[in-house]
């Protein structure tokens, strides 16, 4: 039984490891304007981006879902760094663990409700734009979203631990450092494509590790 149960969790590790990065990339590389080194500053701009683009909101959907496997990879890294390392483990997986529910809130709010804005009609929706602002500009309790940067340092911190404890090797720590460096930007698609690149190479490469 104790068996069954070490295989399903690295089973369940290793298809963590591979499928983050791939829902970023795959995410990113879809979105509408990649190129724009520009955050969306106002409610019109961000509405023609999103409007009757229905494919986007199911990209949304998932990454909302990735906050699930950020977790998990999380938690093992916590426990395969030494005890020696520990405060490394503690404090950089409570910040992946409180950036994910970030990541899920920031999804939850700025996208699963805008796609449902998306269903009234043009003159309806139009209505509607200056609600689109303040959910751009995170009003109100929308602030909370602010710590999904919380994310990739919370991977630094445990990527520094990694790489002490051994658990990694230094390529594999480094590139996940960079990865993560990456991804904190202020909602620019194309560096954070890039991050998940670098995501890919480093987890694709410990989740390898794993199976041969």
């Amino acid at each position: 039984m104790n068996n069954l149960l070490s295989t399903i969790q690295i089973v369940t590790y290793v298809f963590c490891l591979m499928v983050l990065p791939l829902i970023y990339i795959f995410s990113f590389a879809s979105h509408p304007n990649l190129l724009n080194l520009k955050p969306t500053k106002t409610a019109v701009s961000w509405a023609s981006e999103i409007r009757h683009n229905k494919k986007l909101h199911l990209l949304h959907l998932l990454v909302l879902a990735s906050s699930l496997p950020a977790i998990n990879i999380a938690l093992n890294f916590m426990e395969i760094i030494g005890e020696q390392y520990r405060i490394f483990a503690l404090s950089g997986g409570t910040l992946a663990i409180i950036g994910s529910v970030a990541l899920a809130a920031d999804k939850g709010a700025l996208c699963l409700v805008p796609s449902a804005f998306d269903t009234l009609e043009d003159e309806e929706y139009n209505q509607l734009l200056p609600g689109l602002q303040t959910l751009l500009d995170n009003k109100g309790f929308i602030w909370v979203v602010h710590f999904l940067v919380l994310l990739p340092i919370g991977f630094i911190i445990l990527s520094i631990g990694l790489i002490l404890s051994g658990a990694v090797s230094m390529w594999q720590g480094v590139t996940l450092i960079i990865g993560m460096l990456f991804m904190i930007n202020p909602d620019i698609d194309l560096l954070s494509l890039i991050g998940s690149c670098f995501m890919l190479i480093s987890f694709g490469s410990i989740g390898i590790g794993l199976i041969l």
